[in-house]
């Protein structure tokens, strides 16, 4: 049984299973790389017979008179960079628009609960809840009595000081 979204060619079940994998991340690069190419070049040509006097390049980018960048050079840089657009365009037409092909794990599965399985859930989440409440209102129960004592235990302080106070200021 085939899936509405499979390539039908050879040539596209080579490019989704196999080239566009392993390889589109390369082609985008030379893309980038020729395009990075083109740019200088036509960068160099635009300066006209300055690149000539200023001796950085190589004497083949350079036309016969020496003086400026050869049109065959330019001529070649866009040659280079419209058939690595075309690749990037067939590789692209190729990647597939959902990943159809690609079947997740189990753990990756989102699960289906049933509505009472659902309220069964929300359930204990509620009784924890609760349960928690009851916890945190014992915790304020229990600082709340641990602050008495040590209101009682400052003021016993406070009284003993005082009547050590008096006792010698008598002496």
């Amino acid at each position: 049984m085939t899936k509405m979204n499979e390539p039908k060619t050879a040539l596209g079940r080579y490019m989704v299973y196999t080239f566009i994998p392993k390889y589109s991340n390369n082609v985008m690069g030379f893309v980038y790389m020729g395009a990075a190419i083109l740019i200088i070049i036509v960068g160099l040509r635009g300066l006209g017979s300055m690149v000539g006097q200023l001796h950085i390049l190589p004497n083949f980018l350079l036309d016969s008179q020496g003086a400026k960048i050869s049109p065959y050079v330019v001529l070649f840089a866009l040659f280079l960079e419209f058939f690595l657009l075309l690749t990037l365009g067939t590789v692209t037409f190729f990647t597939p628009e959902d990943m159809d092909h690609y079947k997740p794990s189990s753990e990756e599965e989102p699960k289906t609960i049933s509505f009472p399985d659902f309220k069964a859930e929300i359930e204990k989440i509620k009784e924890l809840s609760n349960e928690e409440k009851v916890m945190v209102r014992n915790f304020l129960d229990e600082f709340e009595q641990i602050s008495q004592k040590i209101n009682r235990i400052q003021e016993s302080n406070a009284e003993a000081l005082k009547k050590m106070k008096e006792a010698l200021s008598k002496n």
